[in-house]
């Protein structure tokens, strides 16, 4: 588990993406994402709860945005989900840096 007591949703994250949270990415959500790469890239809520430290119905809710905008994907089509029946979410490395990419390629200045 990552270092530190969080509170509520303030999950401890790397000082090399803190900065990220000024743009608005949620704590919890970096928090997750990191929590899927040291995972290998694929984990379960209970394992991503475990690591971050979060509440399990903020990762649950957490990981349905992050499915919604293409960064995690799910082993189990959303319409077959049941209770009780752990998802292992993967990380979408590709559309994640993509998206970094292009918020990159959009903000350097022009000569």
């Amino acid at each position: 588990m990552m270092s530190g007591v969080p509170q509520r949703n303030q999950a401890p994250i790397p000082a090399e993406v803190e900065d990220l949270v000024v743009l608005g990415i949620s704590r919890p959500k970096v928090a997750i994402l990191v929590g899927l790469a040291r995972f290998g890239g694929a984990a379960t809520v209970s394992a991503l709860v475990d690591e971050t430290g979060l509440i399990r119905p903020t990762v649950f809710r957490m990981m349905r945005s992050l499915e919604g905008a293409g960064y995690v994907s799910g082993s189990i089509p959303p319409d077959e989900r049941r209770g009780g029946v752990e998802v292992t979410w993967t990380l979408q490395t590709p559309k994640l840096a993509r998206d970094l990419q292009a918020l990159i390629s959009t903000v350097q200045p022009t000569p």
